[in-house]
């Protein structure tokens, strides 16, 4: 593949975004079943403010509700990129 130098940003992640039970039904049916336990963001949130052990800094806590772009024209144009869902 050509790497194309361009001062373009590029999104790359999936073409539809999937929900947290989405997420969590795929991590029980997967070739390695996990149990999975719903935390809301609240709790995330305090538990690094009180600095207890959590899998997210701080900026990625707050990007888990924000809206996002799923539009990866550019990237699926300029290098080819087809990614699958993490779902699938």
């Amino acid at each position: 593949m050509e790497h194309r130098s361009t001062n373009e940003t590029y999104t790359a992640c999936a073409e539809r975004p999937c929900t947290a039970l989405e997420m969590a039904e795929a991590l029980r049916t997967s070739v390695r079943p996990l149990f999975v336990v719903p935390v809301p963001i609240m709790v995330l949130r305090a538990a690094n403010a009180f600095r207890l052990p959590v899998p997210f800094k701080q900026d990625q806590i707050d990007r888990l509700v924000l809206s996002k772009d799923y539009d990866i024209s550019l990237a699926r144009r300029d290098y080819n990129f087809n990614p699958c869902s993490f779902v699938d």
